[in-house]
């Protein structure tokens, strides 16, 4: 076993940013909103600055998260066409076709170790060309998988064989006129909110005045009385 010799901090950060666009198709102007994460490291050699580490971790976190918000894109669908935008696509395609290649290249993999492993009764040879052979097909159809994904998958003309867009996603999307409305609208309920606050406080402060001056008229009337008692009490 190693000995340490010095503290590795990481740290994770996220973020929502508000993305603004125009789609290419019918020229609507949306926007959408989208969450982004990234992590960085820091490190104090012999544990000497633990306190830098984890500081520098944090502004790693934060640098990189700026280039994931500046480069952030969603697959959503215009408010207006309803059509996704290219850029939005190349990146589901590039995902989602490499995830299958390299998915399927895993699955080759095993299926090459669990081959050699499971035919016992041949050679090793034998067992060894068999083994490719299934690992070289299972291979092929994980490229020719992501390929396909590349190639044919296009919500905007109806191939989205595997759906591979969270539809929570796809129809966040609002054009500018409603956002604004949204923003505008939450901007009055807030209004509206501060006002009732504003009330009830006053509402509040009036009650309070009512209760002192109240209680300060019981007092001016038992010290009244308390003197005309005395004034009577020396009369007699």
């Amino acid at each position: 076993m190693g000995i340490p010799i010095g503290q590795t901090s990481t740290a994770t950060v996220e973020a929502t940013g508000l993305k603004h666009e125009q789609c290419i198709w019918c020229r609507t102007e949306y926007v959408y909103e989208f969450t982004r994460q990234a992590a960085g490291r820091g490190s104090s050699l012999l544990f000497l600055d633990n306190a830098g580490a984890e500081m520098r971790a944090h502004q790693s976190a934060e640098k990189a998260l700026q280039k994931e918000m500046a480069k952030a894109v969603e697959p959503v669908r215009c408010p207006g066409c309803g059509k996704m935008q290219p850029k939005a696509l190349s990146s589901v395609r590039l995902k989602r076709g490499l995830s299958t290649i390299f998915g399927g290249l895993a699955i080759a993999f095993v299926a090459w170790i669990a081959t050699i492993f499971i035919m016992t009764d041949s050679t090793f040879d034998a067992r060894l060309s068999t083994a490719s052979t299934i690992a070289g097909l299972l291979a092929f159809v994980a490229v020719l998988l992501g390929v396909g994904w590349w190639v044919l998958f296009d919500p905007n003309r109806g191939r989205n064989y595997l759906k591979g867009i969270n539809p929570e996603i796809a129809d966040s999307a609002l054009t500018v006129e409603a956002f604004e409305a949204l923003i505008e609208a939450e901007e009055e309920s807030e209004r509206m909110r501060q006002d009732e606050q504003e009330q009830r406080r006053m509402n509040y402060e009036e009650r309070q005045t009512e209760l002192r001056q109240a209680a300060e008229s019981r007092k001016q009337a038992e010290m009244q009385k308390m003197a005309e008692r005395a004034k009577r009490s020396i009369g007699s």
